[in-house]
């Protein structure tokens, strides 16, 4: 067995890597309820119906942060909203959208979703013994 260095390594994962200037479509193979994606430390699962208790948000950034890894943006069009009393510092929000729509990101490459409605998940820093969510 063959040991990479960390030169190999780093080529062989650019290589196999999105470049930023590709999207990512989803299309049928985005079920409803048990099929997830992810840009980076931000998961998507389409859920069957909007859930209750939601506050519509203008902020169209997913992420907390004023950091670059922070920078997931819904473009223009569908509806964003935040869960009312939420404290789980892992829920995002919720995206709802009548057609299909691209989250950006600057190091990552888009995502294109089809209409539907969307439920936003942040990665757990193993790392900390708090719960927060993974800055990118």
């Amino acid at each position: 067995m063959h040991t990479l260095t960390a030169l190999e390594a780093h080529e062989k994962i650019a290589k196999a890597a999105i470049p930023d200037t590709e999207i990512r479509h989803f299309g049928d193979e985005m079920t409803i309820a048990g099929k997830w994606c992810h840009q980076g430390d931000v998961y998507f699962e389409r859920l069957s119906r909007k859930p209750a208790k939601l506050k519509a948000i203008a902020n169209r950034q997913l992420a907390p942060g004023t950091t670059q890894g922070a920078r997931h943006i819904v473009e223009e069009g569908p509806e964003l909203f935040v869960r009312e009393g939420n404290t789980d510092p892992l829920v995002g929000p919720v995206i709802v959208s009548k057609e299909r729509f691209l989250v950006n990101h600057p190091e990552h490459a888009a995502l294109s979703l089809p209409a539907g409605v969307y439920d936003c998940r942040f990665q757990k820093d193993e790392n900390q013994e708090e719960r927060h969510a993974v800055r990118d």
